[in-house]
């Protein structure tokens, strides 16, 4: 049985949602898609769960061996931006299963060479795919979403979420037990998803640059407000230097700031983290109540004020109590962020999706280096302290981002 997102032959960008009760929402495709993002999203999170097995296979330093990452990362997303330009100006569904099918061949491969030069090239090919993969994907999602885009997109997104959590428990062990060309079995669910979407075409409109647009009741569509989009990006480079910055100290964090070991500071990692999946679908939810503009900006005007509060509490359960709202404020916006910057640009969505799913979420990243050398010299606190500042800073940024016209955030 096909799966299908309604089209428009002719109409231009996103069609009009269909006028019912689910809003145009296809739950069906929408689902697909997010499997399809689980499998994309596992090849991207089992090279960094490949590290520790590429040094002792190749005789590396750790350090040498997570040039993998970084060249699979860096792949990603300075090429989403690309393909998702692409994207706009050509009807490309291929890039769906064709980019998370390149995902799965280059770990697969990547872990039967004998040559870490050729490890990395094929690290860069899953860097490849991954970055094929998401612009179209979310583009599709929107536009099968219909009115409830922000429920869509959630959807999706946890769907990645799953599959960046379950890549390291099935290629550890893996790996672990059978040696690390083992992991090339893994291959498989990008073939079974591949030949599923391939051969049922989710099908969907691509928007020609140029093309007038029109609105459901036949008015002229609001053109690209670049500016606005420009500060959503500087929006969501500072979320995702606060995002990376917690996942990688909060463990050390509260294991020193309590006297704890790092197994319970791995367990308010996990905390944080599993209330970021109903944050994640929340926000999703709120933004299609209240609109996506509204929610970014509440969640990043919050998220500065709980994180200094975390960081002033003595007592571990009160610590622990305010993880909770902080990582509410951290992860409701994630999703919502690619819906607002797909609202911006409803001539380039795409390019949108590329955009805010990789080139800025990179910023993050490429600041952890510093707030380790911040923890370094100053201390955990410190480097933590500092995130404080980064989110004041995006809570800023947002308060100057334009309502989109026709919204709820109007």
């Amino acid at each position: 049985m096909s799966v299908s997102v309604p089209v428009t032959a002719g109409s231009g960008e996103l069609p009009a949602p269909a006028a019912d009760g689910a809003g145009g929402y296809d739950r069906r495709a929408i689902t697909y898609l997010a499997a399809a993002h689980g499998v994309d999203d596992f090849y991207q999170a089992a090279v960094p769960a490949l590290v520790p097995f590429f040094v002792v296979a190749h005789s590396l330093s750790y350090q040498a061996a997570a040039v993998a990452v970084l060249v699979s990362n860096l792949l990603s997303s300075l090429l989403q931006p690309l393909f998702g330009y692409w994207a706009d100006r050509r009807r490309a569904p291929w890039l769906v299963w064709g980019g998370m099918g390149l995902a799965g061949i280059g770990v697969s491969l990547a872990v039967l060479v004998d040559s870490f030069p050729l490890v990395l090239a094929f690290c860069g090919v899953t860097g490849v795919g991954i970055a094929a993969f998401h612009p179209e994907a979310s583009r599709a999602t929107a536009q099968a979403s219909g009115r409830r885009r922000g429920a869509g997109m959630s959807l999706f997104a946890l769907g990645g979420n799953a599959g960046f959590a379950l890549a390291p428990l099935a290629v550890v062990p893996l790996a672990s037990s059978y040696g690390i060309r083992a992991v090339g079995v893994l291959i498989i669910p990008a073939l079974v998803m591949m030949a599923y979407l391939a051969r049922n075409a989710v099908q969907w409109q691509v928007v020609p640059v140029g093309r007038t647009h029109t609105g459901p009741g036949g008015g002229a569509r609001v053109p690209d407000a670049w500016g606005a989009f420009a500060r959503l990006t500087g929006a969501v480079g500072m979320r995702s230097i606060v995002f990376f910055g917690l996942n990688t100290f909060l463990p050390i964090y509260w294991a020193t700031r309590f006297n704890l070991t790092l197994a319970a500071g791995g367990v308010a990692l996990t905390v944080l983290l599993v209330v970021g999946v109903a944050g994640t679908l929340l926000g999703g939810r709120a933004a299609d109540r209240f609109g996506a503009r509204a929610v970014v900006v509440a969640c990043s005007c919050a998220l500065g004020p709980l994180l200094w509060l975390f960081l002033q509490a003595d007592d571990r359960l009160v610590a622990l109590g305010l993880l909770v709202p902080l990582a509410l404020a951290l992860s409701a916006p994630f999703s919502v962020m690619v819906v607002l910057g797909q609202q911006y640009l409803p001539r380039h969505v795409g390019t949108a999706s590329g955009v805010t799913l990789g080139l800025a979420v990179t910023v993050g990243g490429l600041a952890a280096p510093f707030l380790g050398r911040m923890a370094d010299q100053h201390g955990v606190a410190a480097a933590l302290g500092l995130l404080v500042w980064t989110a004041l800073l995006a809570a800023l940024i947002s308060l100057t981002l334009s309502p989109v016209p026709g919204s709820r955030s109007a």
